[in-house]
């Protein structure tokens, strides 16, 4: 593989790494637990996995998986497998065995790379995927057939730049399995195209810079958590460090501040816990972050007001899909918008249709549909799947509803499948939830709708209190008056003390749909 001499020349993820690795050679690129990695240091560790994996029989478009909680690791078996030509296939860890079991028969993965936390799994995969030569084990002391300790793929030299592969852009790189609402998970093909250019296309924007330490305590077999916090920070040229997970939360706080962070990337829950701490003073003056980004799920404009107003740092909120590599927009740094995710990425085509493919005007509500250098190729031997997902002229559908303002920003209203249709009006139940966010006793919320033999569907709203308050659904249909039409009032209104999540942390409303039903079917008083 030839090096481009420069960025702009870079035309798939091993030329991207062996350009930073050459250019930047001892600047920081990985920290994890106090071990430093560079970014000479992390490409010669991959060039030795990949070297181990061509030892195992790896070879071009062969298929990798990998199942790993945050670690350094991580990034060496994913630009390893890449290395060789061949295709990641990130397995997230919160699967369980039947779900991990099922990815690996659909993506016809050869060799299983993951660590003595996941052992149990293994075990399974052994016994049940016939496709699998090879378990790699990360921190296993036995070395038996089909097992193979972690260590060992560094035992075979390193791959040549002469030997590493030098994939068209469109060549397929990985791929990302969704765990969606129905059915098994799909796995959405991602170039190295399409990697790249969200990489880039973050770049541009100076959500990073060279300058950047970006704390990354989000798993990375999301896509949003590798694209920013692997993809980007690479071609900015900056540092991550790396947690194994949020907790404990202490942990977090410290690495901020004794590393001098200047990027934190989270997930709405998380900045909603954080808006509702007591912060000390002296971590204002001391604050290191330069801006915080938000991604993942919808973040509520309450929490986004009261955060900002709390850490004196800018929160900017982000959109984004699996299938988009995932970045769709962001809000600028100096222009962001309550309530937005900003503006599309440069070089990314937006439109809003309505149920019949037209295009809606500025103002008007439909689904989101995008075009560009960062969407997917389809999902994996699903091509009906595939054609159900592209318009006729090629342009991804989101499945989200939208609006885009006269300034370009993009607003979402929701997801297409959770509008409710009450006496045929729409009602979005995230508009009902912003409202309700307002409340001051309010800590989350979700609004549901139910079948209903009379109107269609009911919303009907869970709502967690702040720890210490009491509410009833008298106050909470009060507070809603005036705020919203009378038909979005949710007719029902329960009260828990925590909602469902789902492995990336966004509200889980499969499962309270689930709930609402059976206790609704009870005949469970709401409030």
């Amino acid at each position: 593989m030839k090096v481009p001499e420069v960025m702009s020349q870079v035309t798939n993820l091993n030329q991207l790494f062996a350009s930073r690795s050459m250019n930047m050679n001892s600047k920081r690129f990985i920290d994890f637990q106090g071990i430093r990695y560079s970014y000479e240091d992390a490409y010669e560790k991959t060039l030795m996995f990949a070297a181990g994996l061509k030892n195992l029989g790896i070879q071009k478009d062969d298929r990798v998986a990998v199942l790993f909680s945050n670690c350094p690791e991580y990034v060496f078996v994913y630009f390893g497998t890449l290395a060789l030509g061949a295709n990641i296939v990130p397995i997230n860890t919160f699967f369980v065995p039947d779900e991990v079991n099922h990815i690996l028969k659909d993506s016809g993965a050869k060799v299983f790379v993951t660590s003595s936390e996941f052992e149990k799994i293994a075990h399974q995969v052994e016994d049940k995927v016939d496709s699998i030569k090879k378990i790699v084990m990360l921190n296993k002391i036995e070395h038996t057939h089909p097992w193979v300790k972690f260590e060992y793929m560094y035992e075979h030299g390193k791959l040549s730049l002469e030997e590493v592969a030098d994939p068209e852009p469109d060549s397929l790189a990985a791929i990302l399995y969704t765990s969606g609402t129905t059915g098994k998970p799909k796995g959405a093909m991602l170039t190295h195209r399409n990697l790249l250019s969200n990489g880039e296309m973050c770049y541009k924007t100076k959500l990073v810079t060279e300058k950047d330490k970006v704390l990354m305590f989000l798993p990375l077999f999301h896509s949003f958590s590798f694209t920013v916090g692997i993809v980007t920070v690479m071609t900015a040229g900056a540092a991550v460090y790396l947690m194994k997970s949020v907790h404990p939360f202490s942990e977090v706080v410290k690495t901020v501040l004794l590393k001098r962070i200047t990027i934190f990337i989270g997930i709405p829950q998380v900045y909603r816990i954080l808006s509702m701490q007591n912060i000390p003073g002296w971590f204002k003056l001391i604050n290191p972050l330069r801006i915080c980004i938000s991604g993942a799920a919808p973040l509520p404009v309450k929490v986004w007001e009261t955060f900002e107003k709390k850490f004196k740092t800018p929160l900017l909120e982000g959109y984004g899909l699996t299938e988009a590599s995932p970045v769709v927009s962001v809000n600028p740094l100096d222009a962001r918008k309550g309530g937005s995710t900003g503006l599309p990425m440069p070089g990314i085509d937006l439109k809003i249709l309505n149920d019949i493919g037209e295009v809606l005007p500025i103002g008007e509500v439909g689904e989101i549909v995008i075009k560009g250098p960062n969407v997917m190729l389809g999902y994996y031997n699903q091509p009906e799947a595939t054609k159900e997902t592209f318009t006729p002229d090629g342009y991804l559908m989101t499945g989200d509803y939208g609006k885009v303002d006269t300034d370009g920003y993009i607003m979402i209203v929701d997801r297409k499948k959770d509008l409710i249709l009450y006496k045929g009006m729409n009602v979005y139940p995230r508009e009902v939830e912003e409202v309700i966010y307002q409340h001051p006793k309010v800590a989350e919320v979700a609004v549901i709708g139910i079948p209903d033999t009379h109107h269609g569907e009911v919303p009907v709203v869970v709502i967690v209190l702040k720890e210490g308050s009491t509410a009833n659904g008298t106050e909470i249909r009060h507070f809603c008056v005036g705020k919203m039409a009378n038909f979005k009032i949710p007719h029902y209104m329960y009260f828990w003390n925590e909602l469902p999540k789902t492995s990336t942390g966004k509200i889980s409303k499969v499962e309270i749909r689930g709930r609402l039903k059976e206790l609704m079917g009870k005949g469970e008083p709401a409030k």
